[in-house]
């Protein structure tokens, strides 16, 4: 236990210290008729909310700020402490108002076969690293819901800390136990979430599954790459986080993984991201450390393009379907661009 507060007080640091810029709007000159001293900076709140000013002798600048930035950090901050005492994986139901608020089922429970009792058709919804929770899925979800309304939509929730392979045994439990004989089962993915679902499919699928298809988004399926140096500085970090050592290109997880594809009865759909956007920042530092060129590589500024359509794994030859696709949006907007989604209801239906 002392262990695990460690890893959650070392995780909030690294939070706080990543998010604490203040956003800033527009901003205004205006002149004080007044005698003011030559130099003045200071923080006050108006009627347009809260605000910082900087004067150099008569002019002064004004710039209003928004507190929220620092809402999320805090309501990521707990979310993140939460998964790290997450032990169990639990799966959610979105039903006629949204997601349940409790979990229909975990893994601890005794196994029963709920999902595909009120139809033949279910969406399973698996979310990646820091990516939040089942809420993450609302617009795809939502999206969904509006064109089918028969559908049996669940989302599952897992907590950080935890081998991706130890992971995905615990989801291939869940599908074998959960699922009535008969339902067709499409799992959609994001990031991690993807590698998760492929290791419940491949590694622990028994005999015939009920899934039919699985669709990931930004999914690192040769892992993710910053080069020696990076992974050195982030040393302390992988061992906080077990999942991000797996996540790495070279790791033996992933060697696994992709060594023993063989035919299996599923349709596969990649999706990638190919623009940084609000992730350009984080890739330029990784740049620094790369022993690579970073810069020329294409990606969402998280994965790999190559990466995240599994380039040179052969699906094409051990798979019904297998089709890849691309979108100009970063490694967390691809969950709930429109586009992406109409292409993910393409593939559904």
């Amino acid at each position: 236990m002392e262990q695990r507060w460690t890893m959650v007080l070392t995780a909030i640091a690294v939070i706080l210290i990543s998010c604490s810029s203040i956003q800033a709007n527009s901003a205004a000159f205006e002149t004080d008729p007044f005698h003011q001293p030559d130099f003045r900076i200071g923080v006050g709140v108006g009627t347009d909310g809260p605000f910082i000013f900087v004067g150099i002798d008569r002019a002064y600048q004004y710039s209003n700020f928004s507190l929220e930035p620092l809402g999320t950090v805090i309501g990521k901050t707990f979310e993140l402490g939460q998964d790290f005492f997450q032990e169990s994986m639990e799966v959610y139901e979105y039903q006629e108002d949204g997601w349940t608020d409790e979990a229909v089922y975990t893994s601890d429970f005794p196994p029963y076969r709920f999902m595909g009792t009120r139809n033949n058709r279910v969406i399973l919804m698996v979310h990646g690293l820091f990516t939040g929770e089942h809420l993450e899925w609302t617009e795809a979800a939502d999206l969904i819901r509006s064109r089918d309304s028969n559908v049996e939509i669940y989302a599952v929730d897992y907590g950080t800390g935890y081998h991706l392979e130890h992971l995905g045994r615990i989801l291939a439990q869940i599908i074998a136990d959960c699922v009535k004989e008969g339902t067709e089962v499409s799992i959609i993915a994001h990031s991690q979430g993807g590698l998760i679902s492929r290791t419940a499919l491949e590694l622990y699928n028994t005999g015939r599954t009920n899934v039919r298809r699985l669709i990931t988004l930004a999914t690192p399926h040769l892992g993710v790459y910053y080069g020696t140096a990076a992974v050195k500085a982030a040393d302390g970090l992988i061992k906080m986080i077990p999942e991000i050592s797996d996540l790495m290109s070279e790791s033996e997880f992933l060697e696994t993984l992709n060594s023993s594809i063989k035919y299996l009865d599923v349709e596969y759909y990649f999706a990638a991201g190919i623009e940084r956007q609000v992730f350009a920042p984080f890739w330029d530092i990784a740049n620094q450390f790369a022993s690579i060129d970073l810069s020329q590589i294409v990606n969402d500024g998280v994965v790999e393009r190559s990466s995240a359509l599994g380039s040179g794994l052969r699906f094409q030859q051990y798979r019904p379907v297998f089709e890849t696709t691309e979108f100009a949006v970063d490694h967390t907007s691809i969950m709930s661009d429109e586009a992406v989604l109409q292409q993910v209801w393409d593939w559904l239906y």
